[in-house]
């Protein structure tokens, strides 16, 4: 099963090529480009000890995956059944860190509001577009450059607005 995994990788690259194209030691896995295979991988393959060199392929080409949401945001609005909140640039700072399943909140407006997080660092958890936070589930998603979560808002649930 390894070695025909391999070999599809490496027979979809092949493929891929024609007389035209530049060839490259640059090749994509998952939408990912794997820079830089190094020599003894390539000549492995070549020589036919794929397990190795698909063991070795594993350790060198790791896609990175990166999320939009990760970094920090500007909480600039909050819509709901409650009454409307529009706040400026750095009064609501979260930072969401993927990685380590954090949101880190910075809250420096004074008044009391109930719609917002407390300063603090909160556990969250996000699958595909979906981001949990304390025992509640947002929808994510972009919009001209806005990160909007999304507590079903049809049904008066927040939509919470946010700028880079």
């Amino acid at each position: 099963m390894r070695k025909m995994i391999f070999l599809f990788i490496v027979s979809a690259f092949l493929f891929s090529c024609n007389e035209t194209d530049e060839v490259t030691d640059d090749f994509t896995i998952n939408g990912q480009v794997a820079n830089e295979i190094s020599d003894e991988v390539v000549g492995e393959a070549a020589n036919g000890t794929t397990d190795e060199a698909i063991t070795k392929l594993a350790d060198e080409v790791t896609p990175v995956v990166t999320n939009e949401l990760n970094g920090q945001w500007n909480l600039i609005a909050v819509s709901c059944l409650c009454e409307p909140v529009n706040l400026k640039k750095g009064e609501i700072l979260w930072n969401f860190d993927i990685d380590t399943s954090k949101l880190s909140v910075e809250n420096k407006v004074t008044e009391s509001l109930q719609t917002f997080l407390k300063t603090g660092i909160y556990d969250i958890t996000v699958t595909n577009n979906k981001v949990t936070i304390q025992t509640v589930e947002y929808d994510y998603y972009f919009e001209n450059g806005k990160l909007y979560l999304a507590d079903d808002p049809a049904s008066d649930g927040p939509l919470i607005e946010f700028v880079k």
